[in-house]
């Protein structure tokens, strides 16, 4: 839970405008539900690729680093 210091009161007035839409409702039922699926790997791929597609440019490689004695 939120406390009462943490938010101002613009903030506050926001988020119970928020809470009264019926559509920002739905919308984190869908989330929710969303969330509690599991992808197969094509799912993941997919959802990859459509990701990668958003920002098409090209990462940059780094070089591995070999760390010949790491400890956890």
């Amino acid at each position: 839970m939120i406390d009462d210091d943490m938010l101002s009161e613009e903030e506050r007035r926001e988020m119970l405008e928020m809470a009264k839409s019926t559509k920002i409702r739905e919308e984190f039922r869908i989330l929710k539900a969303a969330s509690r699926r599991s992808l197969n790997v094509d799912q993941l791929m997919s959802f990859l690729t459509g990701m990668s597609e958003l920002n098409p440019t090209l990462v940059q490689r780094t070089r591995f680093v070999a760390y010949p004695r790491a400890l956890l």
